[in-house]
């Protein structure tokens, strides 16, 4: 079997994605092959491992997906008082 691994990421949120991607780059063994593909967004990422799945037999996806409706709603529910 190959030890080759594609490493799909995408990097919205640079500061996380470096820190994932780093942490994966220093723990893997060195007997892998890793090649890395940036992509546009989160939800690409299927799809280019998708596109990669006769080339490679291991796959690693990093991406951030952030609720925000949900984060500005928690927020606004901290800092607006609330009359009844």
């Amino acid at each position: 079997m190959k030890n080759k691994v594609a490493i799909v990421y995408s990097d919205y949120y640079k500061d996380v994605t470096n820190g994932l991607l780093n942490g994966f780059k220093n723990s893997i063994d060195a007997t892998f092959e890793c090649d890395e593909f940036k992509v546009s967004g989160s939800w690409e990422i299927i799809y280019k491992i998708n596109s990669l799945i006769d080339e490679y037999d291991k796959f690693v996806a990093i991406g951030v997906i952030v609720k925000v409706r949900q984060i500005i709603m928690n927020f606004y529910l901290q800092v607006l008082p609330i009359n009844y």
